[in-house]
């Protein structure tokens, strides 16, 4: 009943204000931190990711002291590369690394560096990079874009980790501190969904406030503006208003009133809203494409490659948040792109995270219907040109990497060295598989029908601080997983170990036991 009074109070009040209804934005900045986590020629496509949406940024107005770049930089000057001080980001593309600042490179790009970044932390970053961090407020806005290899939990950076519960803590601090308005994340990586799951909430906007003005209107004897007039309701009833108008978008006029469109919160006394999305699911890979023969390498990632090629093809001021979800995660095959958080804030335009500048289309603009009604049922279909359909597993990417140097080798020396160097490759994942299998037989006391469930399930995670402390473990005592990418393929059996009820002690006996072995580096 409560619900429905609401909803009386909120209809009779746009009644009364009738054509005189204004929505009243905050005023806010926007910022980005851009991050591609890996190094090295085979990891190319993080890098060349992040450039390109850095060019996104600043063709569409965003400041270069409002975006924060981080990567390791050794592309485009790298031996490998053909064409010195040249990045791109898809066959035949412009140079995406003409202008990125380079604000934290080399040593600099950690994950502790990161969410010193993020969280506007300028004196632990003193000497340090550019020294440039968010100094976002309450009505600002923050994009965030993270590139690069991923696990169970966890954003690899080039010589560690960024942990799903660092993350977390770190963003739900700031929206306690009040140091943010909206906050969109876009992460590329192996299971990156699992960086959100059970740990992004999707209901930290503890209230709803709108904020209705009049035009200034004739009183008495002198002239005054009215002040304007707020309504606050109960998260439930101000949604249930948005679905109902945004369901029924008929309206006799050329564009409904700004005012409905905005039925959710997005103001700062209104509590810091969070959105993300991912390229694939909690269990799921991410995939790379646009292998390219003349570099031997990777120019892009599936997801990323989908969402700045639509972002390059539309209006942004037009399109929404949810509008390109839907086209990017009907454009995916690969993976299950996902979306997390605050799942209301996609009404947002994309120009409200990444610029509001008016650029000219890369390409030809799909046709829009002018009625409300129909704007939903538009089926678009991929146009990225040189189509980017799937890709490789991104574990696999240095598998099909030598594969590709094989086949354009002529010189039979180097050709030997190279099939050489994928024996080599595979031997060292067999070894990583091998040493994951023994650990689980010495926790489960070699209890087959147990290493069977734990080797082939795949359970999400609860029991963080078990599987946090046996990821520890096994980083610092059998491979260091930021340096041994392949080693990330192997963790979901720690996983499950945990949530079995093994203890991260356990775990730990274990690789005392098992990685007797000498430190390696480079398992690809």
């Amino acid at each position: 009943m409560g619900r429905v009074l609401e909803l009386l109070k909120v209809s009779a009040l746009l009644l009364a204000v009738g054509g005189d209804v204004a929505w009243a934005r905050p005023k806010g900045e926007l910022w980005a931190v851009l991050v591609a986590g890996s190094s090295s020629w085979m990891n190319y496509r993080h890098q060349a990711d992040v450039c390109h949406a850095y060019q996104i940024l600043h063709q569409h107005g965003v400041p270069d002291d409002h975006i924060i770049v981080m990567m390791e930089d050794d592309i485009a000057y790298n031996p490998e590369n053909p064409d010195p001080g040249v990045i791109i980001n898809r066959p035949d593309g412009p140079n995406v690394y003409e202008g990125v600042p380079r604000d934290y490179v080399g040593s600099s790009v950690t994950p502790e560096n990161f969410l010193r970044v993020l969280s506007g932390d300028a004196e632990g970053l003193r000497g340090v990079g550019s020294g440039k961090v968010v100094r976002s407020g309450p009505n600002d806005r923050i994009f965030v874009n993270l590139v690069d290899h991923g696990g169970p939990g966890i954003f690899a950076f080039p010589r560690s980790l960024l942990k799903a519960t660092d993350l977390a803590d770190a963003v739900l601090a700031m929206h306690r501190d009040r140091k943010f308005g909206e906050m969109v994340l876009y992460v590329e990586a192996c299971e990156s969904g699992s960086m959100f799951s059970n740990l992004l909430p999707d209901d930290i906007g503890v209230h709803i406030q709108r904020h209705f003005g009049h035009r200034s209107r004739r009183v008495g004897p002198a002239s005054r503006a009215r002040q304007p007039i707020t309504v606050e309701l109960s998260r439930a009833a101000a949604a249930a208003i948005a679905d109902w108008l945004l369901g029924a978008r008929c309206w006799s006029g050329s564009k409904v009133p700004e005012v409905f469109l905005n039925m959710v919160c997005l103001q700062s006394n209104c509590g810091s809203t969070i959105y993300a999305v991912s390229a694939s699911s909690p269990n799921q890979p991410s995939y790379a494409c646009y292998m390219d023969e003349h570099l031997n390498t990777f120019l892009g990632d599936v997801f990323s490659i989908k969402w700045m090629e639509d972002t390059d093809r539309e209006d942004i001021r037009r399109e929404s948040l949810k509008k390109q979800f839907q086209i990017v995660r009907k454009e995916v095959t690969s993976s299950t792109v996902m979306q997390w958080g605050e799942i209301r804030l996609d009404r947002q335009h994309l120009s409200q995270f990444l610029g509001g500048k008016k650029v000219a289309s890369g390409g030809r603009r799909r046709q829009r219907g002018n009625d409300f009604c129909l704007v939903g049922l538009l089926s678009l279909l991929s146009s990225c040109g040189v189509l980017c359909k799937h890709g490789d597993p991104s574990y696999d990417v240095p598998v099909a990497v030598l594969e590709s140097r094989i086949r354009s080798s002529s010189n039979p020396q180097k050709t030997e060295d190279l099939k050489q160097q994928l024996e080599g490759l595979r031997q060292n994942r067999t070894f990583v598989s091998a040493v994951m299998a023994s650990l689980v037989v010495h926790v489960t006391d070699s209890d087959l029908d147990m290493v069977d469930k734990v080797m082939h399930n795949s359970h999400g995670i609860t029991r963080w601080s078990c599987y946090s402390a046996a990821l520890d473990v096994f980083d610092k005592g059998c491979f260091r997983l930021a340096e041994n990418p392949y080693a990330l393929r192997v963790l979901q059996p720690i996983v499950n170990l945990c949530e079995h009820g093994y203890t991260a002690e356990q775990f730990a006996r274990a690789v005392q036991a098992v990685c007797t072995h000498d430190p390696v580096r480079g398992m690809e």
